[in-house]
């Protein structure tokens, strides 16, 4: 499945790793994407401070999501990624 549709998002004066999770888990509760081993999401994100924090990279292997992170300045290169570092 392809799909670049906006499922849920965070808005305010800032956004910390905690929010930018909260916003992950909300959107994959509306898509009723938990506890299904068959399934293998991926997301792709640029390389913003909450998105490359640890605490949000915990989140996403909470979740059994796999975050993938594009090309820094190279925004419009979105099909170029970068995998998280482990």
């Amino acid at each position: 499945m392809y799909d670049r549709s906006i499922i849920d998002y965070h808005i305010g004066l800032e956004c910390t790793a905690k929010q930018a999770a909260q916003a992950l888990q909300r959107a994959l509760f509306k898509r009723q994407w938990f506890n299904d081993d068959q399934r293998k999401l991926t997301i792709r994100s640029d390389n913003a401070p909450p998105f490359t924090s640890l605490a949000y990279g915990a989140a996403c292997d909470d979740f059994g999501v796999e975050h993938e992170r594009i090309l820094p300045k190279k925004c419009e290169c979105s099909y170029r990624i970068v995998p998280p570092s482990s």
